[in-house]
């Protein structure tokens, strides 16, 4: 696959890529103006910065198939950079995230991403899915004005009809999902922008447009460097978490046992949490399916939902594999634990 990538594509490949290049482009308009929204800036500026990424991750990229552009997390994070400091160090800060982005990658940190628990990412995904939602509701004229004049119309002094809004939007979504049961040789995506844009400009239908949200900035703003303890901060709590992070890092252990040719049995010893998940589950042969895998957590001890979620995984992919699995010996602590959340209950044993 890493040889597989050339600048310019085979022949027969180009109609696909051409298909695939419009339908990045044009999809990625809802989406930057919707994290635009949520961050605080002109949607115009976050399409500019989606247009600046598409191009150098075209030119580039290292893989094919590689698609970069505005990211919920950032426009959740900066959110309050944007206020606070203003559109100069917003541009400031991305251009050092991407620089400690270059850098964690050649120093190979990506594992340090174990220290964030389960529950927190589902939570900060939940949480940019329900701002996003909310930022779209004044798209859709909830909580304005039925009368409002948006500068596309004013030339005719008409205004926005919001019936006509929930019609295409009605319209996007029918033709999203309904079209691939008739058809897959066209994205259907593509066909609902390219069916609502069409619609909504031959008809001059009273809806709102991209341009009325702002004006295409016309040039770069001026970088703006911080010089203060941010910084010290900011690298002393790194450091601290590389080295917690080799101090933790092997808390736990899966010693394997072959009782019979078709009975491994696994002793887990140590703490799992969701720091040690990434070790617990390395040490399971989950590639090995005997007719019988016992699990031995007498010397363990599971104190979060992450790491229950591990052991959940370990049990559903021995069992895809045709093995029957049984728990054991889990302590009080993490019996409670498991009863409450975990998704393996007719795997227990014994306690």
């Amino acid at each position: 696959m890493a040889n597989s990538w050339q600048l310019v594509p085979h022949r027969a490949a180009i109609p696909g890529e051409l298909l695939a290049g419009m339908v990045v482009a044009l999809g990625i308009i809802p989406e930057a103006i919707a994290f635009s929204i949520v961050t605080g800036v002109e949607p115009q500026v976050g399409l500019f910065g989606s247009i600046c990424i598409l191009i150098v991750v075209s030119l580039l990229g290292c893989r094919p198939g590689m698609v970069s552009a505005c990211t919920a997390g950032v426009a959740l994070l900066m959110g309050g950079l944007m206020q606070s400091h203003g559109l100069s160090y917003l541009l400031a800060a991305s251009i050092l995230a991407g620089v400690f982005q270059i850098i964690w990658g050649y120093l190979r940190l990506a594992q340090q991403m174990r220290f964030v628990p389960r529950a927190v990412t589902v939570g900060f995904v939940n949480a940019i899915g329900v701002l996003i939602f909310l930022a779209q509701l004044p798209q859709l004229g909830l909580g304005r004005d039925g009368d409002e004049v948006i500068p596309s119309l004013a030339a005719s002094g008409a205004s926005v009809s919001w019936p006509w809004v929930w019609a295409l939007v009605a319209l996007g979504l029918l033709i999203i999902y309904q079209l691939p049961g008739l058809t897959r040789v066209v994205p259907s995506t593509l066909v609902a922008i390219l069916v609502i844009s069409g619609l909504a400009e031959w008809g001059q239908l009273p809806v709102p447009r991209v341009g009325d949200l702002g004006q295409l900035p016309t040039s770069l703003p001026l970088f703006q460097i911080t010089r203060n303890l941010a910084i010290a901060v900011l690298v002393g709590v790194a450091l601290a978490g590389i080295l917690f992070s080799r101090k933790v890092a092997k808390v736990i252990a899966v010693t394997a046992t072959r009782r019979s040719e078709e009975w491994l049995h696994y002793s887990v010893r140590g703490q799992l949490f969701f720091v040690s998940t990434v070790y617990f589950l390395a040490g399971f042969k989950q590639h090995e399916h005997p007719a019988r895998v016992t699990i031995d957590l007498a010397e363990a001890h599971i104190w979060d939902q992450t790491g229950m979620r591990a052991l959940d995984q370990v049990v559903r992919k021995l069992r895809q594999g045709g093995s029957e699995v049984e728990l054991l010996n889990l302590n009080a602590g993490s019996l409670d634990l498991f009863q409450r959340i975990s998704e393996s209950s007719d795997a227990l044993v014994g306690s």
